[in-house]
């Protein structure tokens, strides 16, 4: 009787786990995967498509540098973030024009959602933004935001050693 009321356990346990992943891939909710947004990211591109904070000349400054996320650690150019949490989810068109005050369809076109993931560091505050947000374009481009001013980003290539 016992091993058929354990059997009878790991057949309701496991039943449920398939429900909460199925109902979580339908929403949507799930955490964002890691190949979405883990490995490093180069900035390629300054692109002001408001008014910012920023000069075109200290914007290029930022062209070259790179951003690295991982799921223990982030490196936010010279900025060392220990222990990241991602948060990810999806932002309307409309919402990102009102946040960023810019023509969002300049960057991301008639696109319905724009997938955002935060990147918050334990015991550090929004002191520096930079890289603490990536917006996906569903094409494919991938941009953070600081002062106005969206850096386009490109995922760097892995290449075997």
């Amino acid at each position: 009787m016992q091993w058929k009321q354990a059997g009878m356990r790991r057949y309701k346990w496991f039943s449920a786990a398939i429900a909460g992943i199925a109902i979580c891939l339908a929403t949507q909710g799930c955490a964002m995967q890691s190949e979405d947004f883990e490995g490093t990211w180069v900035v390629t591109e300054a692109i002001h498509p408001g008014i910012s904070a920023m000069s075109k000349t200290e914007a290029d400054d930022y062209l070259g540098l790179s951003l690295t996320y991982l799921e223990d650690q982030a490196q936010l150019g010279q900025r060392h973030c220990a222990s990241p949490s991602y948060d990810s989810s999806f932002l309307k068109l409309n919402d990102v024009s009102q946040r960023y005050k810019v023509p969002a369809q300049t960057l991301f076109g008639t696109a319905e959602k724009i997938k955002s993931v935060r990147i918050t560091c334990e015991g550090e505050g929004d002191s520096s933004p930079f890289g603490k947000t990536i917006l996906f374009h569903p094409g494919g481009a991938a941009y953070t935001v600081s002062d106005g001013v969206f850096f386009k980003l490109e995922k760097a290539k892995v290449t075997a050693g």
